[in-house]
């Protein structure tokens, strides 16, 4: 089974070379979007009452994690602590592993709260070390 850093790893390569790294990281960011479109308009087909191959939305859901990939890669991170960083926010944001309407309201306001936490802080400083080793 695949991690997230061997896919990282792995997706990073055949890419065409970029002048710098803003311009590498606006590629990727501008990519991101557009897969995130292509997903969108493959599930928009299904919720108006058609259909969709579930192979398209895995090759368009699978885009998506490339460019995730390269711009996590082209910006420094891993997206094992992408994913880590999230779903600390998300066990603070639903504590009790199920969703809550009155805190996803309210989440602008947890969001606050997590970001004054002891977890959050643990893992942005890993985060940031890892971005200043290389």
């Amino acid at each position: 089974m695949m991690d997230f850093e061997q896919y990282q790893h792995d997706a990073y390569v055949a890419i065409q070379g970029h002048e710098n790294n803003k311009e590498e990281v606006m590629h990727w960011a501008i990519g991101l979007g557009e897969e995130a479109g292509e997903a969108l308009s493959v599930i928009k087909h299904k919720y108006y009452g058609g259909h969709y191959d579930v192979e398209d939305l895995v090759g368009e859901l699978g885009d998506v994690l490339w460019h995730v990939a390269a711009l996590c890669t082209a910006s420094g991170l891993d997206m094992q602590d992408v994913a880590e960083y999230n779903m600390a926010k998300l066990r603070h944001r639903y504590p009790t592993g199920n969703f809550d309407n009155n805190r996803s309201i309210n989440r602008h306001n947890l969001e606050t709260d997590f970001k004054q936490s002891e977890v959050r802080e643990r893992i942005m400083e890993q985060i940031k070390s890892k971005v200043k080793e290389r």
